[in-house]
């Protein structure tokens, strides 16, 4: 239907450990093959580890199907149930991650017009104006489409393919009635999956439908319509294989190929009448051995092994499969764990090469050493993923493989690209000039909230059918009043203070006579009527506002809510509701708010602020350095992400680290503005989780010569 209509299909199934995939779609990749776009859903934040490598097999499965398929793009439902908390630094990392396995094509989940009520808990982040980096989403943006361009360029490269061993799974996920939830085969592919990438092996996916119609020649399997292809095919606890499956895995064995089998050998058909066969084929391709272990080689030079029991999967595959296939990229550190963490992907049209590279720990910086694929070299550039800018590098050649040291940040990747037909300009790198002068800036700022600052209100007093406050509303008889009361305390003079109540729909029921005109949403404060809500214009224009300062008192301050039926369904109170105002904020009590500061706003009066903060101070620069020399401001920890501006005018934006921003140009002899506008996440006030936001620690200018 979708391409009779000009339309491309796209979706994604249930991406969870193996078992459920065949519980719940049986075949995922034969679903995902209908797809003109197979994709995933990659819900919450993180990614594959050794103790956790399921966060690989949702979205590799469907970048292996597009691999093998020749689909061109591989899509992501990204970020949902994330959480409010979910930084741009955390969504770098994520994507990366999600690249890295073949991901080219992002939806992120998602844009919230409203975020009323039931709303802010549906799945969040919210990727609209309710998170505070809204005004600066565009360069998070231009990075997201940046690493989609890179990953659709040319043909993915691997060599290795892992054979999923549904039909073992189905075989032997029900036992005696009950659900066998602890299957070796589940746990074998998923740890394949994370030992691979540790190794440097990138790899793909195979189903046996798949495997039935791929070619099989020159040591090499192959698909009609992809450029994808694999020398080695791995089956991890195979216990059922078609007949088809099994004589196309002799046809690759005897071409050449190479085959690794794990944990036993598949023994049964999944027809009847058809075991002797698999039987046959596979004594012939693990000719010799035992039990324990078994091996055959082809007179093309194909080799099969065959391994029970392994102990330390990782080390065995170092071991075994590396004298099958040398990785295609080689990463390596003075800590071995470190370079493990650092997963490349290869892409290539035949004549330029690219190299995704990521750094999959959140925080931590990896120093390595990259070593490309054997007799691929020419000219090679680091590709820059946020301003699109590149540079030429200078490795050094050894042994057919172009050498780069590469330092990753938590999260970061980098683009290297060789052209195979371009010569090296033989400049080199460019050398960072040396510091000549450091400018230690104040710890005292003058803070500037963008937005008011919040005081939220989630305990109340509930009574049902107050009657006494009833009784002064007139809404006793017919109908009742339900109140919510609860208490703050202003100290000082304080203006412009508004209620916010969320989730709430005011109405003026259609009574006639001595009725008319009662509303149905009534607050008082200190047991003064307070004026009818209004759609208010602060974080979501669905909320409603009522001003507070007619009836505000220094002291103690009590708030009632009334919610009036006059025979109609009573209102609901969602809740929580806020008072929003220019205060500062210790538990109950609000205070004026200061104009300086000295580090994060949670930890000074704003615990629930979510929003952009201006953090600003006066710099002197000395005239030597104003001009002719370069100037960057250093910032030592930015809660989340934020904007410098110098002099009025924009230096940068900074998402994540580091936090450093050029401001040569910008700068002055004399006195010089400088502004860092900081935003944090919505978390502070839609999770009340009052979360370290704003700048922390020391601050300078840091000059070095051009």
């Amino acid at each position: 239907w979708c391409s009779q209509h000009g339309l491309e299909y796209i979706g994604h199934t249930l991406e969870d450990p193996l078992f459920a995939q065949v519980r719940t779609q049986g075949n995922q990749a034969r679903v995902l093959e209908q797809m003109d776009r197979p994709g995933a859903d990659y819900l919450g934040h993180g990614v594959g580890t050794k103790d956790n490598p399921f966060r690989i097999l949702g979205i590799k499965c469907a970048s292996s199907v597009a691999h093998v398929t020749g689909k061109p793009r591989v899509m992501v439902e990204a970020f949902g149930a994330s959480g409010h908390g979910h930084t741009l630094a955390d969504r770098r990392l994520d994507l990366n991650f999600m690249a890295a396995l073949g991901v080219n094509m992002v939806i992120p989940h998602a844009f919230y017009y409203s975020f009323v009520g039931l709303r802010k808990t549906d799945w969040p982040p919210c990727e609209f104006y309710h998170a505070p980096f809204w005004p600066w989403y565009r360069k998070w943006a231009d990075y997201v489409g940046r690493v989609c361009l890179v990953q659709t360029q040319g043909h993915h490269v691997s060599g290795v393919a892992i054979l999923s061993p549904i039909k073992t799974i189905a075989l032997n996920m029900v036992r005696s009635g009950q659900m066998n939830h602890d299957l070796i085969q589940d746990r074998l592919y998923a740890q394949l999956s994370d030992r691979l990438l540790r190794l440097h092996y990138d790899f793909d996916y195979l189903d046996e439908s798949q495997l039935e119609r791929a070619r099989a020649e020159d040591s090499m399997l192959s698909f009609e319509g992809s450029e994808e292809s694999y020398r080695v095919i791995i089956m991890p606890a195979l216990e059922v294989i078609s007949r088809f499956a099994a004589e196309k895995l002799l046809q690759f064995f005897r071409s050449g190929g190479h085959i690794i089998a794990l944990g036993c050998l598949p023994q049964e058909a999944d027809r009847r009448g058809e075991d002797a066969r698999v039987r046959e084929i596979m004594a012939e391709i693990f000719a010799e051995g035992d039990d324990q272990w078994r091996e055959g080689r082809s007179e093309k030079g194909g080799r099969a092994i065959f391994a029970a029991e392994v102990e330390d999967l990782q080390g065995w595959l170092a071991e075994n499969l590396g004298q099958l296939l040398e990785p295609d990229v080689i990463v390596e550190g003075d800590d071995p764990q470190a370079a493990e963490d650092v997963i490349c992907s290869h892409r290539t049209d035949g004549r330029v090469h690219l190299f995704f590279t990521v750094n999959r720990r959140e925080h931590e910086p990896v120093q390595v050493t990259w070593r490309g694929p054997k007799d691929v070299t020419g000219r090679i550039e680091e590709w820059d993923l946020e301003t699109g800018q590149t540079r030429e590098l200078a490795p050094r050649l050894d042994a057919g493989r172009h050498v780069v040291n590469l330092r990753l940040d938590g999260g970061e990747a980098k683009v290297l690209h060789i052209d195979s037909q371009a010569e090296p300009s033989g400049k080199g790198l460019p050398v960072e000039g040396r510091v000549v002068h450091v400018i230690e800036l104040g710890e005292l700022w003058q803070f500037e909230p963008l937005a008011p600052n919040v005081l939220i209100l989630d305990d109340f007093r509930f009574l049902a059918r107050d009657v006494q406050l009833g009784e002064k509303l007139g809404t006793n008889l017919p109908g009742q009043a339900n109140s919510y009361t609860t208490q703050f305390v202003v100290q000082g003079r304080l203006e412009g203070l508004r209620l916010i109540l969320d989730d709430m729909v005011p109405d003026l029921p259609s009574h006639v006579g001595f009725l008319s005109g009662r509303r149905n949403i009534e607050v008082l404060l200190n047991g003064q009527l307070l004026p009818a809500p209004t759609l208010s214009s602060w974080m979501d224009p669905y909320f409603l506002e009522i001003p507070l300062d007619e009836h505000l008192q220094v002291g103690d301050n009590t708030l009632q809510i009334a919610l009036i039926s006059l025979l109609e369904e009573i209102p609901r109170f969602f809740g929580p509701a806020y008072i929003i105002g220019r205060f500062e904020v210790e538990g109950r009590v609000l205070k004026p708010a200061r104009p300086a500061m000295s580090g994060l706003w949670n930890e000074n009066g704003y615990p629930y602020y979510s929003g952009i903060a201006a953090y600003s101070q006066k710099v002197e620069i000395p005239s030597k350095y104003a001009s002719g020399a370069k100037l960057t401001l250093e910032l030592d920890k930015v809660y989340d992400c934020c904007r410098v501006v110098v002099n009025g005018q924009e230096a940068g934006v900074r998402l994540w680290r580091p936090w450093a921003v050029d401001i040569s140009g910008l700068v002055k002899a004399g006195a010089n503005e400088i502004r860092v506008e900081v935003a944090n996440t919505a978390t502070n006030l839609f999770d009340k989780n009052p979360r370290a936001a704003g700048l922390a620690g020391p601050a300078r200018i840091v000059i070095r010569e051009r």
